[in-house]
């Protein structure tokens, strides 16, 4: 089953530590994803079809 429609979804700034479920780009062309390296959302992004992740300088 396909999940929601967000075809306009193209990019999302999250913390490291945020975990990206594998569903949650479902129905999704590639979806950047900016968050920290090293944690979580690097981790799961990895494991998700249409997610590519940037690293996000810390301040």
């Amino acid at each position: 089953m396909r999940g929601v429609d967000c075809e306009a979804l193209t990019q999302i700034r999250l913390s490291g530590e945020c975990v990206i479920d594998q569903t949650a780009f479902d129905g999704c062309d590639t979806v950047f994803v900016f968050a920290p390296s090293g944690g979580a959302a690097e981790a799961s992004c990895a494991e998700n079809d249409h997610c590519v992740f940037v690293e996000e300088t810390r301040n």
